[in-house]
């Protein structure tokens, strides 16, 4: 089995876009890594919810990189993934060794680390990674002996929240900023996505789903004179960070590193935070 030997290299916290990137990284210079995840998704905020067995985006949507890494990638010259984002993760994800719906619940330091997760293993490594939005990171240290490492700059990091609806529409729906065709990607052809913005997400973030869903109906009625065909809400608690540190990665003690968008702000960012802590 993958997963037969407890002792690694390093291991990564998170397979989004930064554990990913990483993971790739390490495993290039022969390291024996191991990327554990507590979804069972690829990812992270590069997300693909299918409807009617069709997407939609509906989280990063596309990747401002260079020429030659949207080429290396698959994505196209807007940063856009035809057929939806997740299968970036898919492909950044094939031949790394990834244990998912895999929480860890504490990570103790002895001759080299300790992981302890939900399902009951216990892994050893001499490098940990930690790329999960940095609210979850903290929560996961403070839970052992490493809190007392964690500086106050961190603990003051806030994100931006996200409610949004991804619907279907029969009808032409007028132009908003709010609105987001998933057609052009070859996702849903009659598929939208309707985001509101930060103050507003805040704002509904922890009302009901069903008031969450009557006011963004709400305020798609006002956007044109079709009927609504399907609808579901989504939620990120974690989207964009509002003041992010100006480091690109935090060593807390030696081979214990915090890593991500909390370092410069955005999926983007935290691929590079990803890369230049290796």
């Amino acid at each position: 089995m993958l997963y037969s030997m407890d002792k690694y290299d390093s291991i990564i916290i998170g397979a989004g876009l930064a554990g990913l990137f990483l993971g790739r990284e390490l495993k290039s210079r022969g390291e024996n890594v191991l990327i554990l995840e507590k979804s069972k998704g690829l990812g992270g905020r590069i997300a693909t919810r299918r409807i009617e067995n069709l997407g939609f985006d509906h989280g990063a949507p596309k990747l401002d990189l260079s020429p030659a890494d949207k080429k290396f990638l698959g994505l196209n010259d807007e940063g856009y993934l035809m057929g939806g984002m997740t299968n970036l993760a898919k492909k950044m994800a094939l031949d790394l060794p990834i244990k998912k719906e895999t929480r860890v619940m504490s990570i103790h330091k002895k001759s080299d680390f300790e992981l302890q997760t939900d399902q009951g293993d216990v892994f050893h490594s001499q490098k940990i990674y930690l790329t999960a939005p940095l609210p979850q990171a903290l929560e996961l240290l403070s839970q052992s002996e490493l809190k007392s490492l964690i500086p106050d700059e961190l603990k003051s990091i806030e994100y931006h929240k996200a409610v949004m609806a991804l619907f279907t529409y029969e009808g032409a729906l007028s132009s908003s900023p709010e609105i987001q065709a998933q057609k052009p990607r070859g996702l849903h052809p009659e598929g939208y996505i309707l985001t509101l913005g930060s103050e507003e997400s805040d704002q509904w973030f922890d009302h009901s789903e069903e008031e969450q869903s009557l006011y963004l109906k709400e305020k798609i009625a006002g956007l044109g004179s079709g009927k609504i065909r399907s609808f579901e809400v989504k939620k990120w608690r974690y989207t964009v960070v509002k003041k992010p540190l100006d480091k690109k990665f935090a060593e807390l003690t030696k081979n214990l590193y915090l890593v991500g968008d909390a370092f410069g702000g955005c999926p983007l960012t935290s691929a590079r935070s990803a890369l230049s802590v290796s």
